[in-house]
């Protein structure tokens, strides 16, 4: 297999031969920029010169700002810095109502470290007042104004009619897992501060264009595309200009055309061959009509039809703008690029009834993750994995998109534990009173993991073929309203996937009586042929799992668990003591016995359950010494400052490109953890340390920031504080093989007691910021002679490897006395037996692995 470069190189084969060659060849990177570094990111913000919005609340805003914190890298000069920041001020500023307001930005170094001063000059503040409109029809201008003063769909959302027993109908906007579609919020509201950022401007002629396609007007959403200096669009003749003009009584959004073209005909329709359908059956089915206007709203609705109806792989449909026609309007051509999926019948002919079963199944599906009612599925395990206390009983999922997820072991007998996320944040629940364990998570944000059920096209040697794929993803989003949970699952299943389901050759079909039965090897699908629900699944071990929508069953079950499980164990003032107390005592232990031998398996942790409870011993004992108080301190306090800042909002800081960023869920959700990361690791070990540039090259790598990568790498490379710990550690997260052995021969050369106590001193910054150096040394120092050995066979591939240290702490007076020589005690390990240990290690990174030489077989040396 070829060595695959990471996602910001992957478009630039020349940087990674460029960024290759500095590292094989020890070429020096540019020394960072200069005169004068930029403020670490943990620094603190002051702002002068202004009272509303609350100068605390701004400088939180900015500290958390992430391009701020992209500028704290080494190779950003201070000058630049202190413009960015200057910068971010002022535009926040003018989105809070300051139509002129600007900013200077200034360092101060005084004893208890580095402050950066803004000073803000803010000048006169506006509301935001009317909305004037000029060179509309008036029917027009007034939807115009609605538009902008009302929240909107993104602009991937699907429009769905909806019709109520009230004899209301409408639009629903949902996204492509059926869910509705988060709404953008309104951008002039009348009383409200009047935003005078360009980046507001530009989001606002950005929905005045989709409000023109939306309905015919293209032609003039083009005009807004690319405005002049002056905020202008258009050159001669038509023309747009858009912009907020201060007033006495407030700032007016003002929106003005000259010779608006008129709205877009629809003069043809385009069909590819391989979509086995015609101008005239599309027309008839979706009720086009050629010479009348067609709108971007028509041409997403048409779209999303032809997706329900299962009978395209490929189902785009785009428009092609004309010169005007002899009436002097403007014209567009619809073109719809389809491919059929061949296995069902033409769009012109009716499904079979096996295939309306697929259909009505997955709406079914959709609609319970979507609704007020709750999927239940509970497992019942096959003959030969039921225990003798509970033959019938399992496990049970609860997934309630708003309420949370609830998975549950042996429900419904005295035995019932369970895993919850829920408002209460990530819960576990034990049985026979013996204690529940909650920890709070963020109220704003929740994890979504998005289960994808897919179907692709393949061809070859003319001959069709139509693999099935399911896969998951990942994206943190906000929360909706009406959702109080920190996770949901939610679901994108293809139409046409569902069909293919009765069309495999490896399937059997059958009816009994209003039932499909669709058997594919040893697992049996039932599914109700009326309303499409998947009743149940049989197992090839013969256990089954059952599918249902339940009103309110998550709260439901959720309370029996807890009304169970009697008091609650967690302590805000001490919940990493408590958290250790809870999941290593005998009744946590016990409940996954149960599970297992209800589940059939209760041989593999049979011989790991002597060293678990060992390991559970010694942190018991640890905590009765105290050995996490610390973390316990270091928690408590962090989750005050979350609440207070889910109490606070941050102050909006808009973004200096106007332009939208787009990036898949998981690269997104990447760059949120490592934006994380490396605040954190700045503020607890320092910019300039090993841990803090891997977490700024992840960053960067999940930003698709290719430059700043390179610069990175290289400057990582030539580092003189890093040692071989570093180097060992960014050799075994690199995905670039070539780049791993380069780190790893730099570690070589750095195997020095200096390279190791550097970076060593990074890593018990990072333990004493989390409070976690006492517990460790507790623990350590509990361990017997047999206990060290074993571990360091298991962590260290040798069993000797680990005692020095351990001896080390052990001969110290008291526990405080072992955590005060520990970065001593390191040293002394690193030269009786750890250096060995990691120049093996940095010596098997320094083989590069391919096709024709696995990391499996051995490898010659280089």
């Amino acid at each position: 297999m070829t060595p695959q470069p990471f996602a910001p190189f992957r478009d630039r084969p020349r940087l990674i031969r460029s960024c290759i060659a500095v590292l094989v060849l020890g070429i020096s990177p540019a020394a960072p920029a200069s005169p004068g570094d930029p403020p670490a990111a943990g620094r603190t913000f002051v702002i002068r010169g202004v009272t509303d919005p609350d100068p605390d609340l701004l400088a939180r805003s900015l500290a958390a700002n992430d391009d701020i914190l992209l500028l704290t890298s080494p190779f950003t000069t201070r000058k630049a810095f202190l413009a960015a920041v200057a910068d971010k001020a002022r535009l926040a500023m003018q989105h809070q109502g300051y139509a002129d307001a600007q900013a200077a930005a200034t360092v101060e170094t005084h004893a208890d470290g580095t402050r950066v001063i803004i000073d803000v000059v803010p000048g006169p503040r506006y509301s935001a007042a009317g909305i004037e409109i000029d060179g509309l029809p008036d029917d027009l201008s007034h939807e115009l104004r609605s538009w902008l003063k009302s929240q909107r769909p993104p602009a991937d959302a699907i429009p769905r009619t909806v019709d109520t027993d009230g004899g209301w109908s409408g639009t629903q906007w949902v996204d492509t897992r059926g869910q509705p579609a988060e709404m953008q919020p309104a951008l002039w509201q009348r009383g409200q501060p009047a935003p005078f950022d360009a980046y507001h401007l530009h989001a606002t002629r950005r929905a005045i264009a989709r409000f023109l396609r939306d309905h015919a007007y293209f032609a003039a959403a083009k005009l807004l595309e690319k405005p002049d200096a002056a905020g202008r669009s258009g050159t001669t003749g038509a023309s747009c200009d858009v912009r907020i003009r201060p007033d006495a009584d407030g700032a007016v959004l003002a929106i003005s055309f000259t010779e608006l073209p008129p709205a877009s005909i629809l003069r043809e329709i385009e069909v590819a061959p391989a979509s086995r359908t015609t101008a005239a059956i599309l027309c008839e089915k979706l009720g086009i009509e050629l010479g009348k206007p067609a709108t971007d709203h028509n041409r997403l609705a048409w779209r999303e039809w032809l997706r329900q109806s299962g009978r395209f792989v490929r189902h785009e449909v785009k428009f092609r703008e004309t010169k005007p026609g002899d009436d002097g309007l403007p014209g567009i051509v619809a073109i719809f690029d389809l491919s059929a999926y061949s296995h069902v019948p033409p769009l012109a002919e009716p499904l079979s009834r096996e295939e309306e079963v697929m259909l009505r199944c997955r709406s079914w599906l959709l609609a319970t993750l979507a609704n007020e009612d709750d999927l239940v599925i509970t497992w019942t395990p096959g003959p030969a994995a039921r225990s003798a206390d509970h033959p019938e009983v399992g496990g049970g999922l609860v997934i309630s998109t708003r309420e949370g997820l609830l998975l549950t072991g042996l429900p419904g007998t005295a035995d019932a534990c369970g895993v919850a996320v829920s408002s209460a944040g990530l819960g576990w629940y034990l049985p026979h009173a013996a204690g529940w364990f909650e920890v709070p998570l963020p109220g704003r944000l929740r994890a979504a993991v998005n289960v994808a059920f897919t179907l692709s096209e393949k061809v070859a040697a003319g001959h069709h073929a139509y693999p099935r794929e399911i896969s998951t993803s990942c994206a943190i989003e906000s929360r909706p309203r009406d959702a109080v949970a920190a996770a949901a699952i939610t679901a994108q299943i293809e139409p046409v996937a569902c069909l293919s389901i009765v069309h495999d050759d490896r399937v059997d079909l059958r009816w009994e009586d209003d039932i499909l039965v669709v058997r594919a090897g040893s697992t049996e699908s039932r599914f109700e042929g009326a309303t499409g629900r998947l009743v149940s699944v049989g197992l090839p071990d013969g256990g089954r799992l059952s599918l249902e929508a339940a009103p309110h069953r998550f709260a439901t079950d959720l309370a029996t668990l807890r009304e169970a499980a009697g008091d609650d164990a967690a302590r805000d003032d001490a919940l990493v003591s408590s958290g250790v107390l809870f999941f290593t005592g005998d009744e946590a232990a016990h409940a996954v016995d149960r599970l297992l031998a209800a589940a059939g398996m209760p041989e593999p942790l049979a011989a790991w359950r002597p060293r678990l409870a060992a390991v559970a011993e010694k942190l018991q004992r640890a905590v009765e010494r105290g050995g996490f108080a610390v973390a316990d301190r270091h928690v408590a306090d962090a989750l005050r400052r979350a609440t207070e800042d889910e109490a606070t909002p941050l102050v909006t800081i808009p973004g200096s490109d106007p332009g939208e960023v787009h990036t898949d869920p998981l690269m997104a959700l990447g760059g949120v953890a490592a934006t994380r990361a490396w605040r954190w690791l700045d503020r607890a070990c320092g910019r300039d340390a090993w841990p803090t540039a891997l977490a700024r090259l992840a960053t960067l790598a999940a930003k698709k920031d290719s430059t700043a990568a390179l610069w990175e790498v290289t400057a990582f490379m030539a580092a003189k504080q890093h040692g071989p710990l570093a180097y060992l550690a960014a050799a075994n997260v690199v995905p670039v093989p070539t780049m791993a052995v380069s780190f790893a021969r730099q570690g070589q050369e750095r195997l020095t007691a200096e390279g190791f106590h550097a970076d060593s001193a990074a890593v018990l910054a990072i333990l004493n910021e989390c409070g976690l150096d006492h517990g460790i040394v507790s623990v350590l120092r509990s361990l017997d002679d047999d206990e060290v050995r074993s571990v360091g066979e298991e962590w260290l591939h040798d069993p000797a490897a680990l005692v020095p240290l351990v001896n080390d702490l052990r001969s110290q007076a008291s526990e405080d006395a072992a955590v005060a020589v520990l970065p001593a005690a390191l040293d002394r390990w690193w030269e009786t037996s750890l250096r060995v240990t990691v120049a093996a290690a940095l010596a098997a990174r320094t083989e590069i692995q391919t096709a024709d030489k696995p990391a499996t077989e051995p490898a010659a040396r280089r």
